[in-house]
C-alpha cells in the first residue's frame, strides 16, 4: 500500500526541475529529464508499486469505477467540492483548444494529482515544470477524478513550495517566507542575547535573558567577593605579623638598654 501522502510529498520534491514536453515518456535527454503531465504521474506512482498507463486518458479509464484498478470519485459532469478528494487522487482536466493536444477519452487532455489544501501537483502549466498550483485555476478544466487502488487515505497540505499561478505566471515560495522569517528571528537583538548568555527564549524572549544576564552578574559579583574578602584576610595576616616583630624589636631594645 502506497500512502497518498507520501506520492504528493514526492511529486513536490520534483517542482522545478522536470522541465515540460508533449509526448516525453519522463525519460533522460540531452536537456535532462523531462516529462508530460500523464509521464509524470506514471514514473511517480511508479515508484511505489502501482502501475499506470502512459497516457491521461488511458490513465482515467484504468482507475474509473469498474476497472478493478480505482474508483470513480467526480464523473464527467457531476460537481464536486474538494473536500470530497484526498491527497494521491487523480484529478483530469480538459477543454483547451489544442491541436497539438487533442481531447482522448471523456475530452480528458491534461492530468494532476490532487496534493489536499485544494492544490494539485502538476506537470507543465505555465511554468513549463512540475509545480504546485490552486486547482481553482482551472474552473470549467476539471472533467473527472479518481482514487486508485492501492493508496491509503490520508490528508497533507504541500509546505515549503513553489505555488504557481496559471493566471498570472507569477510564483511565490512559502518556503522562501520561511526562510525570511528565520533570518529576521536570528536577527533579533533579544535572540541574540539570549543566544550569548544561553538563555532559552519565550514568547518575548526578554525574561530568560535577563534571567541569564543575572545569573551571570551574580556569578562575577560572587567572585569579586570571595577575592576582596581573600585580599582583606591577607592584609589583617600581615599587619598582625608587623605589629609582632615590632613588639619583640622594643622589647629587646629594653633589654639590651637596660643591661647596658
Amino acid at each position: 500500500m502506497a500512502s497518498g501522502t507520501s506520492i504528493v510529498q514526492t511529486g513536490i520534491g520534483s517542482v522545478g526541475k522536470v522541465p515540460y514536453h508533449l509526448g516525453a515518456s519522463m525519460t533522460n535527454t540531452a536537456k535532462g529529464i523531462v516529462a508530460d503531465c500523464s509521464s509524470f504521474v506514471k514514473n511517480l506512482f511508479a515508484g511505489y508499486g502501482i502501475a499506470l498507463p502512459r497516457t491521461a486518458d488511458a490513465q482515467y479509464k484504468y482507475t474509473m469505477t469498474g476497472s478493478k484498478h480505482g474508483t470513480t470519485i467526480v464523473a464527467p459532469g457531476q460537481s464536486f467540492s474538494t473536500s470530497q478528494l484526498l491527497p494521491g487522487d487523480l484529478v483530469f482536466m480538459g477543454g483547451w483548444n489544442d491541436p497539438s493536444n487533442p481531447p482522448g477519452y471523456a475530452g480528458i487532455q491534461h492530468v494532476t494529482v490532487y496534493a489536499g489544501g485544494n492544490n494539485v501537483v502538476e506537470e507543465g502549466g505555465t511554468s513549463q515544470n512540475v509545480n504546485v498550483t490552486s486547482i481553482a485555476n482551472f474552473k470549467g478544466k476539471v472533467i473527472a477524478v479518481t482514487r486508485v487502488n492501492g493508496v491509503t487515505q490520508g490528508t497533507a497540505t504541500p509546505t515549503n513550495t513553489s505555488k504557481t499561478s496559471s493566471s498570472s505566471g507569477t510564483t511565490s515560495s512559502s518556503g522562501d517566507n520561511l526562510l525570511q522569517n528565520q533570518v529576521v528571528a536570528n536577527l533579533n537583538p533579544l535572540t541574540l542575547l539570549n543566544t550569548m548568555f544561553g538563555g532559552a527564549a519565550d514568547a518575548t524572549g526578554i525574561p530568560s535573558a535577563i534571567g541569564a544576564v543575572g545569573n551571570t552578574f551574580s556569578t562575577v559579583m560572587l567572585f569579586l567577593t570571595i577575592v576582596l574578602i581573600g585580599i582583606a584576610l591577607l592584609v589583617v595576616g600581615a599587619m598582625m605579623t608587623t605589629h609582632t616583630s615590632g613588639g619583640d624589636v622594643v622589647k629587646t631594645a629594653a633589654t639590651i638598654g637596660a643591661v647596658a
